[in-house]
């Protein structure tokens, strides 16, 4: 008897498990990517992201001459980088990044912005774990919004999930 008290507690979790992962599909997959998602050419800035000397740098430039100023993005892989075109997110084969906290820096002869904080989290069990949003279901669907399956975002920012944005988008 209690072999078959088991049986049914795992599967009514296997169930669940299925269910979940049902339900996260569905979301992900009735949305289609809107973004122009490209690859950077050295020197050349797209949506504040700059490839130079196998770097990625999160910044805005005056001059490329600032360069040396600041420091690249940390843990980037830089051959699968890539920009949304028109948006400031970007991502690689394992972050999401968003300019969360940018820096101006003004002098007499330079001006730069540089990224201090840029890569996209979602937080559980109230704030007191965080982790990396996931790039390989990161999608964007226009005017700031993007998806990762289970989670919407505005300019960076988690935000509650509302269906009738995906409504505006058609």
């Amino acid at each position: 008897m209690h072999n078959n008290s088991n049986m049914k507690k795992i599967i009514v979790f296997l169930l669940t498990i299925i269910i979940v992962c049902l339900i996260v599909l569905h979301k992900q997959n009735q949305y289609e990517d809107n973004g122009l998602w490209v690859q950077l050419s050295e020197n050349i800035p797209e949506g504040g992201y700059l490839l130079h000397d196998n770097h990625i740098y999160g910044c805005y430039l005056d001059s490329l001459s600032d360069i040396d100023k600041i420091s690249p993005l940390e843990g980037v892989d830089v051959s699968s980088f890539e920009v949304c075109k028109g948006t400031d997110y970007a991502r690689d084969k394992n972050r999401v990044y968003y300019p969360i906290h940018a820096v101006a820096v003004d002098g007499e002869d330079f001006g730069y912005t540089v990224f201090k904080e840029y890569v996209l989290k979602k937080e559980y069990l109230y704030g007191m774990i965080s982790v990396d949003v996931n790039p390989k279901s990161f999608i964007y669907i226009g005017e700031g919004y993007a998806v990762d399956g289970n989670n919407m975002f505005r300019y960076g920012q988690k935000i509650k999930w509302d269906n009738h944005i995906f409504d505006r988008q058609h």
